[in-house]
């Protein structure tokens, strides 16, 4: 998969296009991805996403969003899902066309778009004006095809990014990972902590997420793979994280990932790692002491089996 910035665009000819932040690649995506895939192998075509260098909301609302996926992982994802082409608007310029200028000067004009694939909520353009309708007129007189696809929905509530951090929230990751597709991954590099783990008989690996973390507090069961062949780690191994304040030593401000892996005694300070999350264990709790917060951790440990 070839990643462009639109301002170094030259033009482009017979793609199947699409267009969104696509945030998450959830089941709803994946279902406009393999049309848009599909359809150009069948013209032929070039497939393509053309989606931002940020959420919309900060780029034009200058409001936080907490992305699903890290833009490392959205980026192997979407290779894996067979496009050709995502091509990353880095123009604010573009949030002040109107639809018909976004159709004429984007769509039509850098893209040379012969089909146009959406989903059923897509709105385009300046105060999103743009519709399925309106891009499908301008299809008509521009000779491309407008294809919208319907919601996929999974039981009986429609697949949207906004469910999934919904249920991440609430630390139902079992449900979030049946509405992505695959497990909540959270990637990072491994920095020096307190050393309380080690202290108690189970060391702990502390990572920096690559971005902000999207679970509630609890402990989970993972799985753990390096993402550096130096760490000494081979594979997919199950782990155990703690997300939370670390509250029997004293409550931290902001909440730390602290994950154990059983058995491993290398050293990880500075690896990076993949953690995919499975299912939630338990609350964080605040134990009367080292003793009683080890015989937690033999509990979580059986849990994992």
């Amino acid at each position: 998969m070839e990643v462009i910035p639109l301002s170094g665009l030259d033009g482009l000819k017979d793609t199947v296009a699409t267009i969104g932040t696509f945030d998450g690649i959830h089941l709803g995506h994946r279902a406009i991805l393999e049309q848009v895939t599909g359809d150009a192998r069948r013209l032929p075509g070039r497939s393509l996403l053309l989606t931002f260098m940020d959420h919309p909301r900060i780029l034009l609302k200058r409001e936080p969003v907490f992305l699903i996926n890290s833009p490392e992982i959205r980026r192997e994802i979407l290779a894996g899902l067979g496009l050709d082409y995502t091509v990353i608007i880095d123009q604010e310029s573009v949030f002040d066309f109107s639809a018909e200028e976004f159709v004429e000067r984007i769509l039509v004009g850098r893209l040379g778009v012969r089909e146009v694939v959406i989903g059923f909520n897509f709105r385009f353009g300046r105060k999103r004006t743009g519709d399925a309708g309106l891009l499908a007129e301008w299809g008509g007189r521009c000779g491309f095809r407008v294809k919208v696809v319907k919601p996929v929905s999974l039981d009986g509530a429609v697949v949207s990014s906004s469910r999934v951090r919904d249920r991440l929230a609430a630390g139902r990751v079992e449900e979030a990972d049946r509405l992505l597709g695959r497990p909540y991954q959270v990637r990072g590099r491994v920095v020096p902590g307190r050393g309380r783990g080690r202290e108690i008989g189970y060391p702990t690996a502390n990572l920096e997420p690559d971005v902000p973390i999207l679970l509630g507090t609890g402990i989970y069961a993972v799985e753990v793979q390096a993402l550096d062949a130096a760490a000494g780690l081979s594979g997919r191994v199950r782990a155990l994280a703690s997300y939370g304040h670390n509250p029997t030593f004293g409550r931290l401000e902001k909440p730390v990932l602290e994950i154990h892996i059983p058995g491993f005694s290398g050293e990880l300070a500075g690896r990076r790692l993949a953690a995919d999350f499975r299912r939630r264990l338990r609350s964080e709790a605040a134990f009367a002491g080292p003793e009683e917060l080890a015989a937690a951790i033999r509990r979580d440990l059986e849990s994992l089996n």
